[in-house]
């Protein structure tokens, strides 16, 4: 029955495990007798949990190490810690949040409210959320409300769960409404509204969609009656080789067909809500500061560029190779493939850094400037050329693709290789 599905499922769905309507009566039956199954929640966790958890943790941790007075209003003592997840029926992003606070504190009685239109989900949250040491013996700790929160005003017992929160999260949510711009803003206003001053409001989404970055705060990042605390625009987040090795040893046997989403582009913004009625302008001064931070993740290229990089690769594929009873034929025509495909992507990383350069070099001729103008009368983001920030995207954007290449380049030969070596009763 679950190979029958999964071949179903893979012509079918997307990366993100959604259906496209076709029109056709026979077909939209199927996708949604699929939607219905308790195998589709099992395959979309499958698929993108351990993507998702990794991404919302990493996040999660550094905005919290980065303002240490969040940090502690967070964990003091006599309080509950509240999360609320809105449109997190998968529980990925619960799971990392209560891991991070685990992490840091001990003790913590931590409840959790899953705001979901999608009641099937209810029982597979619970489950997954029972793995964790917190809920195991603690169900009551764990609430599920079934609510659809597109464009309309929260009811009651949803607002109370998104006001009651110390920490709220979008995770995949945002994308859920297909460019249905207006429901999307209204959606995020209402929510704010609900959330009390104090708490935070993370999200996190699939970075191929400007209406994302419009919807939450635009270029800028600005937010009425919020403060950014932190933000990753358009970037790649990937997981490490040894946690995919992992995922693939324990599930390869029902799931061999079925490849995990082991990096994507994603856009990631996390807020503080705040008494203050006006928003917190950025000046250009702060603005090249996130710039800059960004550019610094850009040594992977020069990593890619060094050619004592592929050197070392082919060497140490040989020796894998060899000790798998490859060939020398074999191996030599692997590598042959492998450089022409190398030196393809190199010339687009040439292009790429080149732009990258430009905008750094922009960058300090404006750093120059800010630091002579008087601290007190900083100049406002709105002032900011959306040109220069169209092309520090269009830059983003394109590393982000190069990266993305490379990087599923190594994970297919991971998983090539997995298949072909690991063995199960």
């Amino acid at each position: 029955m679950l190979r029958s599905y999964l071949a179903d499922f893979d012509n079918l769905a997307d990366d993100w495990c959604q259906f496209k309507r076709t029109n056709i009566e026979e077909y939209d039956h199927l996708m949604d007798s699929m939607m219905d199954s308790l195998y589709y929640r099992i395959v979309y966790i499958y698929r993108n949990g351990l993507l998702l958890s990794s991404a919302v943790a990493l996040h999660f941790s550094t905005v919290l190490s980065e303002n240490p007075e969040v940090y502690r209003k967070l964990l003091q003592k006599k309080k509950i810690v509240r999360i609320c997840s809105i449109g997190g029926g998968s529980a990925s992003d619960v799971v990392a949040i209560v891991s991070v606070l685990e992490a840091l504190a001990e003790d913590l009685d931590i409840r959790v409210t899953i705001l979901d239109r999608d009641g099937r989900w209810k029982n597979t949250s619970f489950v997954v959320l029972r793995c964790l040491k917190t809920f195991r013996n603690a169900t009551w700790r764990i609430n599920f409300l079934t609510c659809d929160l597109s464009g309309k005003e929260l009811n009651p017992e949803a607002a109370l769960a998104v006001k009651n929160a110390d920490v709220v999260t979008m995770v995949k949510f945002i994308s859920e409404f297909e460019g249905n711009r207006k429901d999307l803003q209204s959606t995020i206003k209402n929510t704010i509204n609900a959330i009390s001053p104090g708490s935070m409001l993370l999200v996190l989404d699939v970075a191929d969609d400007s209406d994302h970055i419009e919807a939450c705060g635009d270029r800028s990042g600005e937010i009425d009656h919020c403060q950014l605390l932190y933000e990753e625009i358009c970037y790649l987040h990937t997981l490490e080789m040894d946690a995919i090795e992992k995922i693939l040893l324990l599930y390869q046997k029902h799931f061999s067909a079925l490849q995990i989403n082991s990096c994507y582009e994603m856009c990631v913004r996390i807020w503080l809500k705040t008494r203050d009625n006006s928003k917190n302008k950025t000046s250009d001064r702060q603005l090249q500061m996130r710039f800059r931070r960004d550019l610094d993740q850009y040594n992977f290229h020069e990593t890619l560029l060094n050619r004592g990089f592929f050197q070392k690769w082919r060497q140490q594929f040989s020796i894998d190779m060899e000790r798998m009873g490859w060939s020398r034929d074999r191996i030599t025509m692997l590598q042959f493939h492998t450089k022409m495909f190398m030196d393809e992507l190199r010339e687009d990383i040439l292009k790429s850094k080149y732009k990258m350069d430009s905008i750094t070099d922009t960058l300090e001729r404006m750093d120059s400037i800010s630091s002579e103008r008087n601290a007190c009368a900083p100049k406002i983001v709105g002032q900011f050329s959306e040109k220069d920030w169209d092309e520090y995207l269009d830059c983003k954007f394109d590393f982000v693709i190069d990266k993305d290449v490379a990087y599923k380049h190594g994970i297919l030969s991971l998983y090539n290789h997995m298949t072909r070596t690991v063995k199960f009763n």
